[in-house]
């Protein structure tokens, strides 16, 4: 997948390592000239450009119309948010998310703002922390902006039901789908003949009401 992110201090570093990673085609948008600089070295294998990610010109030299997703992860809600406005009404980016830095700002990140789904650092922590302690090897990463839906990291446990077995022969829950298996420093796409293994970082997109019975197959 095309996947623009806009701003790459920290978060938006990890994300487009992970991104890389996983093989998808990056472009990095970033305004400070010096930062600009450190990520060019950093990810040679990344288009990189310099300026204003909120700027029709820079995003067109980029080709963000022809983008899956566009992230807006920078440390400034106003531009994460005039960005998401202007890639999905001005370019009909499929997915856009965007960064909330401010919890005060949460309810400004929605749909009719071009938001698509919103990551606030606080309620993040907030839903690892409630999830580490309900949950077992646990820890919901990402809430969708319904709160039905989320991305959620499992860790196979040692005796795991599911340990040995391919991803084709498990009778997952309805409406789940795995994204990636972390396992010994490498990212694995998930597909039917993946064989899942003791130690296992499990992603997986799913509901409220799937999510106790994903850790029950994975504990």
């Amino acid at each position: 997948m095309k996947i623009i992110i806009i701003g790459c201090g920290k978060v938006g570093a990890y994300v487009a390592k992970q991104l890389l990673d996983s093989h998808h085609q990056v472009t990095i948008i970033e305004r400070d000239q010096k930062r600009f600089e450190q990520v060019l070295q950093i990810f040679s294998q990344a288009e990189v450009l310099h300026g204003d990610g909120t700027s029709p010109i820079l995003l067109e030299k980029c080709s963000v119309e022809t983008a899956n997703a566009v992230a807006y992860l920078t440390g400034k809600d106003e531009i994460n948010l005039v960005g998401s406005t202007v890639a999905k009404f001005n370019y009909a980016v499929d997915r856009v998310v965007a960064r909330v830095n401010n919890p005060k700002n949460e309810w400004l990140f929605n749909a009719d703002m071009g938001v698509d789904s919103r990551v606030s650092q606080a309620s993040l922590l907030a839903s690892v922390i409630i999830n580490e302690v309900n949950i077992e090897s646990t820890a919901t990463l990402l809430k969708l902006n319904d709160d039905e839906n989320a991305i959620v990291e499992f860790v196979l446990s040692k005796g795991a039901s599911v340990h040995g077995k391919t991803v084709k022969t498990i009778n997952f829950p309805s409406d789940v789908v795995l994204i990636s298996v972390h396992r010994q420093g490498q990212n694995i796409i998930p597909k039917g003949e993946t064989v899942l293994l003791e130690g296992d970082h499990i992603l997986a997109y799913t509901n409220s009401q799937n999510q106790e019975k994903l850790a029950q197959l994975f504990r």
